[in-house]
């Protein structure tokens, strides 16, 4: 689970961070549009604390020895970590919400 931790973690947290930002600067230049400034920093602020808690607990996961490739999982102390996870990408989803409704074209 380390290597998928890693890999996402370097993935959303480099290249989407990044497209976000793109997107908050270009939008309201290349339409002519307001974006909402405290919509703006609440979305951010979200997609970090979702990244955070999404891919996090898989770092433990991996160094308690939870390999990637299994069907079930009889550890109860990892599904504690994996719904910490789900909650994490549930506030992705948040996130990515305000970031549309914020978008007015």
């Amino acid at each position: 689970m380390f290597l998928i931790a890693h890999f996402h973690s370097v993935i959303i947290g480099g290249v989407l961070f990044g497209y976000l930002a793109g997107l908050q600067y270009w939008f309201p230049i290349i339409f002519n549009k307001k974006n909402f400034k405290l919509l703006s920093y609440v979305n951010i602020s979200f997609w970090f604390f979702g990244v955070i808690l999404t891919f996090f607990p898989f770092y433990i996961l991996g160094y308690l020895g939870m390999s990637r490739r299994s069907i079930t999982y009889y550890n109860l102390y990892w599904y504690k970590l994996l719904l910490i996870s789900f909650f994490g990408s549930f506030i992705i989803l948040i996130s990515i919400i305000i970031q549309l409704r914020s978008q007015r074209a």
